[in-house]
């Protein structure tokens, strides 16, 4: 048992169970150890994972500006598309006697963009394989800047509705893609950090739009912050063609990397020639790609063989797999809480005893978004580190439970905000206290992003784009249909009740860490070892 977690029954090599550290592990075979590529500089004893090629257009081979300008772009990117969904919940009293619409109907405005990424992401899983992520992020930002022409232009609550339902479209390959794309830059080691910066990037602006939107619908006009969000799609766009390069690349399965459960010093196990020849800092094969040709829309090969049919079964396939059906809800719960905030602040606030207008509503946003701030900075480091330290106590044998330890920073933060904001506006606190509840609430959805995120990708590697994408139509779907009856559940039941139970909510969503840390590896073994699940192994492409 690694510290905690249960090994596994039968099978040798565990898929996401993985050797980090070289120097914690004495019984590496030394013909495994001088094949392994490894971190530089203070890293240097962590060992790579996934083991790049020797391929020198391999995205993991490329310089570190070169990874880092295309993960800015690309977060700016998911800034932008991040803005629709909760940029008019400040204005809802606006609309509200603009187009005659209850605080219900005008919630939909920001559930169709929710349930409208879900049949976007699902469009997009099955389109990357064959022609990569680059055309899809190019198309949905061209969407995303003609969605916001159209909803700028809006003159009835059924044309803003469509066009909002559009901006959904365009906006889902930005929030479950881009997270395939950390996969395909950087390493294990790396993998919290990144993520942690590109949550920020998605929760940062769902907690500033609202704010900087009340201000600009109070002097210039709802509809010129659609006019200034397209101006900002279409520069983006600019960005995407000239700095956002092909990342999909189809990596052989590393297995030299994997261990086996009680016998390291075991015969290494079969390397390709090509591999072994490699592997001690042999010069890359291949030429690199030049400026103009990574500007090219598609790829010169097709980048997989499957059929259609296959690449649109696969998310619904891998819910099959444990630690991405526990991953996917607990996602989308997470995120859910922000929304939940979001179209449910003008009804609580505008109320006695508070009668805060547009502006006033948008200001108790900066509490969150400077939690967003701070937490963003914490939450990955912390989970690599932890991933970093929990595996040299382990023999240097990563396992991807390690990284839900984090998740006791969100039953606390999660739990406390939803209980102390139920309370606070319940009984008329001043703004301080239910904004600090507020912030603890989205500081709680960083560090349960960052966590769930992390666990599936580093527990099923070989299919970490298409397992987020599966997390993200999940989320989809859960997080509209809080959509359609928070509000009326807020009126009927009052704040107080309905914030403690959503806190309810969070400690039991946070105590499922529990059996999930104890039993995943054993849940990972089942994927392997289970009969009816190899036919599955057809629509996952997961093999060992």
């Amino acid at each position: 048992m690694g510290l905690g977690v249960l090994d596994a029954k039968s099978v040798e090599q565990i898929l996401g169970t993985s050797l980090l550290d070289e120097d914690a592990n004495s019984g590496i075979p030394d013909r495994l150890r001088a094949t392994l590529k490894t971190a530089k500089g203070k890293n240097g004893n962590i060992v790579l994972i996934p083991q790049p090629s020797n391929d020198v257009n391999d995205p993991l081979n490329w310089p570190e500006w070169k990874k880092q300008l295309t993960f800015a772009v690309l977060c700016f990117g998911t800034a932008l598309v991040c803005v629709p969904g909760p940029m008019l919940g400040s204005s809802f009293g606006i609309l509200n006697v603009e187009f005659n619409a209850s605080f219900t109907k005008l919630a939909q405005l920001n559930g169709i963009v929710i349930v409208m990424a879900a049949p976007s992401i699902w469009i997009a899983s099955a389109i990357i394989p064959y022609f990569g992520k680059r055309p899809v992020f190019l198309v949905s930002m061209i969407l995303m800047m003609v969605a916001c022409i159209w909803a700028a232009k809006a003159k009835s609550y059924g044309s803003l509705l469509g066009a909002r339902a559009i901006q959904g479209f365009a906006a889902g390959p930005f929030e479950a893609v881009v997270t395939g794309t950390i996969a395909d830059l950087f390493f294990v080691h790396q993998r919290g950090k990144y993520s942690a910066a590109w949550v920020m990037c998605q929760l940062g602006p769902t907690n500033l739009a609202p704010l900087v939107c009340a201000y600009i619908a109070t002097n210039l006009g709802w509809r010129w912050a659609f006019w200034i969000l397209a101006i900002f799609s279409g520069v983006c766009t600019i960005l995407l063609f000239l700095f956002c390069p092909e990342t999909h690349y189809k990596h052989d399965a590393n297995i030299e990397t994997m261990i086996a459960e009680d016998d390291t010093e075991k015969e290494a196990p079969a390397m390709h020639a090509e591999q072994v020849e490699n592997g001690g800092g042999v010069a890359m094969h291949g030429s690199r790609r030049t400026f103009v040709q990574e500007l090219s829309l598609f790829p010169t090969h097709r980048l997989s063989k499957d059929n259609m049919v296959k690449s649109l079964s696969r998310p619904l396939a891998l819910l099959s797999y444990p630690a991405i059906l526990y991953g996917s809800f607990c996602y989308a719960m997470t995120v859910n809480w922000a929304v939940i905030l979001n179209i449910s602040l003008v009804q609580v606030l505008s109320g006695p005893p508070y009668l805060f207008d547009g502006i006033q509503v948008g200001l108790v946003y900066l509490s969150a978004f400077a939690w967003v701030l701070i937490t963003s900075c914490l939450a990955g480091p912390l989970s690599d580190f932890l991933a970093k330290k929990l595996s040299r106590k382990n023999n240097g044998i990563y396992e991807p439970e390690f990284r839900l330890w984090v998740v006791i920073l969100y039953l606390f933060f999660g739990t406390m905000g939803f209980v102390g904001f139920g309370l606070s506006v319940a009984a008329g606190d001043h703004w301080f206290g239910f904004t600090m509840f507020m912030g603890m609430i989205n500081g709680a959805s960083i560090f349960g992003n960052v966590t769930f995120i992390a666990y599936v990708v580093d527990s099923h590697p070989f299919v970490a784009s298409e397992s987020l994408i599966t997390l993200n139509i999940v989320k989809s779907v859960i997080v509209y249909a809080f959509t359609w009856f928070i509000n009326d559940w807020i009126a009927a039941r009052g704040v107080k009740e309905t914030f403690s139970i959503l806190g309810g909510l969070n400690t039991v969503i946070a105590l499922l860490a529990i059996p999930m840390y104890i039993f995943g590896k054993r849940g990972r073994e089942w994927i392997q070892t289970s009969p009816a699940l190899n036919a599955l192994q057809y629509y996952t492409g997961e093999t060992l």
